[in-house]
Formats: structure tokens, sequence, C-alpha cells
């Protein structure tokens, strides 16, 4: 999967100026909201449609560190008030998320989680990115981008296995690799721009 996304991956990853993101608070909550309006809704839909996932799939990276995130930062003096109908000031309204009402079966969830799942590799090197510019760490508004520590290479292994073993059939695989690859142009469409 990963030969037939690679474009899309690398046009993804050079819309995000990292660096402006990473400049100042506002600018880094800037950037969670955008990610928070792809990963809540391409969550839902994988939970509805992996609904027997194994067990540590189920505590995968979801839009809940984002929630955190925000929050933390929002606590740190970012005195910008977000747009939230929620009234916590940390998630964006629901009418701006992503639309992921074409993710209609297994496959399709299978290859949203893919992209997201392959997101956590790239995020621990700009966890480091993110320390060094405005000190935000795990725990204080780096959750998200922490990924899952030492542990996020083996668990995109086994993401990388999973997905190799459940959806192995060539009738299985086109719509998995279909799903991929509108999830990195939803991504780079929400993400890569400014807000």
């Amino acid at each position: 999967m990963r030969r037939s996304t690679e474009t899309l991956h690398k046009d993804v990853e050079g819309r995000v100026d990292w660096r402006a993101a990473f400049s100042s608070a506002e600018c880094y909550r800037d950037l969670l909201r955008r990610i928070y309006r792809v990963q809540a809704p391409a969550d839902r839909a994988i939970e509805h449609h992996l609904s027997e996932p194994p067990d540590w799939l189920a505590s995968r990276r979801r839009a809940g560190r984002l929630e955190l995130d925000l929050s933390c930062v929002l606590a740190k003096g970012d005195t910008t008030k977000p747009d939230d109908a929620a009234g916590s000031g940390a998630v964006p309204r629901q009418e701006t998320h992503a639309d992921f009402s074409w993710v209609e079966n297994a496959e399709h969830a299978a290859g949203v989680l893919y992209v997201l799942e392959g997101s956590t590799m790239g995020s621990r090197y700009l966890a480091r990115s993110l320390e060094k510019s405005l000190g935000v760490c795990p725990g204080a508004g780096g959750d998200y981008f922490s990924a899952y520590g030492s542990e996020t290479e083996s668990r995109w292994s086994a993401t990388k296995a999973w997905l190799d073993e459940e959806f192995a059939a060539e009738t299985q695989r086109a719509p998995v690799e279909h799903a991929a690859r509108r999830t990195f142009e939803i991504y780079g469409q929400h993400v890569g721009g400014a807000e």
C-alpha cells in the first residue's frame, strides 16, 4: 500500500509548514484544530466499521488526545477565543469537520486507519521539534504528537501486519488503498492550509 500512496503522502508532508505551525502557541493551536477536524470524524468512521478490532488497536491514538492538547495550549495563556459550540473552547465546530461519510465498510475504515496510524511514525520526529520550539511535551500539550512514545514503531508494525492479514484478499486491497488515498487527500486539504 505504501507504493500506491507514496506520492499523496509526500504531497501532504509538503503542504504543512511545520516550522510555522510550531512558531507560536497560537499557530500550534490552529494546527491542532485542523488535525482535529480530520481525526474526530475519521475516528468515528473507523469505530463504526471496525466493530471488533484487536485489543491493541482499541487503545490507538484518537481525537481525545487532540482535545487534551488543545486544552493545555489554551490554559497556557492563548487568549484567542475559539469558535466552539460545545463551550469548552478547545474543539472546533462540527460543521467544519472533514467528511468521512463515504466510509461504508471495514475495507474503507482500514484504509483510513492506515493513514492515521502511519502518521504516528512521523509524529515522533515532530514531537522533538515541538518540544525544542515551544517547550511542549507529553502531558503538557504534546500528547498527540508523542504518539505511542517508545512503542510507536512496534505498534505501527503490528498495525501493518494486522491490515495485511485481515485484508489480504485482492478484492479487499483495492478498496483499502482507495480509502487510504482519499484520506491523504482529505488530510492535505484540511491540515495543509492555514485556518
